[in-house]
């Protein structure tokens, strides 16, 4: 019972790392976009002052990225904080997937897109107490024909050290506005 009774308050706990913040603007996060003025392209990153206290759990910095104005040949990495507040060293994978329910005035990111985000290393072995950057980039294909669509998509942190029935991973919404 005091298992189970545990799990639920670190599946609250993860799902209050999630909760929607201000959006604000932050030119200290490493984002490098391809051809810097050349064409203005807000990238809007959510800060997350929801980040767990290193007992907590883990978690990401970050629950929402917004690329907005993103055109063919555009590309852009930002950098992905992971934390490890669990009780030992661990193994977080990352991987894209298409969102079940989306945001309203989004659509999920077609299959044949998903190749557009890119994370070159997934897997990240962090110690107690450990905070890393893993970089993932968004690049769109030179010659594609695209016109002001709006898609979601996820990027997922999975904890793979994890035993049992409950599974907890945690995921950023990437918003990709075409203009």
């Amino acid at each position: 019972m005091k298992k189970l009774l545990i799990g639920i308050a670190l599946i609250g706990l993860l799902l209050a790392v999630g909760c929607v913040s201000p959006e604000v603007k932050d030119d200290t996060l490493g984002v490098v976009p391809s051809d810097e003025g050349q064409f203005t392209t807000g990238i809007i990153y959510t800060d997350d002052a929801g980040m767990p206290y290193l007992e907590g759990g883990f978690g990401i910095k970050g629950s929402d990225v917004t690329f907005d104005g993103v055109y063919a040949g555009y590309t852009a990495t930002i950098p992905v904080t992971l934390v490890n507040g669990q009780d030992k060293d661990r193994l977080f994978w990352l991987s894209t997937r298409i969102p079940s329910k989306v945001t309203d005035g989004y659509e999920p990111i077609p299959f044949a897109y998903l190749d557009w985000i890119v994370i070159p290393q997934p897997g990240a072995n962090l110690a107690v107490g450990e905070v890393y950057q893993v970089p993932v980039t968004l690049t769109i294909p030179k010659g594609l024909e695209l016109d002001g669509e709006r898609y979601e998509a996820r990027v997922l942190v999975e904890n793979t050290d994890q035993a049992g029935l409950v599974q907890i991973a945690v995921e950023m919404k990437w918003y990709i506005i075409v203009r």
